[in-house]
């Protein structure tokens, strides 16, 4: 009974250890691409994370990433909606395991976040995901490339 009790023990000893060690091994500039491009998807915009990105398994799944920049849309008056100097989410760890990712913390340091309103009524803080931005651009002739529609 005590070796099945210390082998136990070492088995949790050596997962909490590989929970710890294990996000040092994933290749962050994958990650950065791949987190880059489900933003192009969701919103029609760049996002850049010019700075590093940490993975971390415990005490709760997260990400941090320092330097992040959101593009901005076509016409507005500085090419990025938003800056921050760092942010960092966090995820329930038992959704998690079932498969669904619930946001339970989000930390943006530093913020610098550019909201406009163009003459033609329309705004910089409506997203306009990239299938829905191909769609009109068919539809209309044309497409910006950042999530905007041009007339034909």
């Amino acid at each position: 009974m005590r070796k099945l009790v210390i082998g136990l023990a070492a088995f949790v000893v050596i997962l909490i250890a590989l929970a710890f060690v294990g996000p040092l091994f994933v290749p962050t500039d994958s990650v950065k691409a791949d987190i880059a491009r489900e933003v192009a998807k969701a919103t029609g915009r760049n996002l850049a994370i010019d700075g590093s990105l940490k993975l971390r398994v415990l005490p709760a799944p997260g990400v941090s990433a320092k330097g992040v920049r959101l593009s901005n849309a076509s016409g507005g008056s500085a090419p990025d909606m938003l800056r921050l100097k760092a942010a960092a989410i966090e995820v329930a760890m038992f959704p998690l395991i079932l498969g669904n990712i619930q946001v339970s913390r989000i930390v943006l340091s530093e913020p610098d976040i550019l909201l406009e309103q163009y003459a033609d009524g329309t705004n910089n803080w409506t997203f306009v995901p990239e299938a829905d931005t191909a769609a009109a651009g068919e539809a209309s002739g044309g497409q910006t490339g950042n999530g905007s529609v041009e007339a034909p």
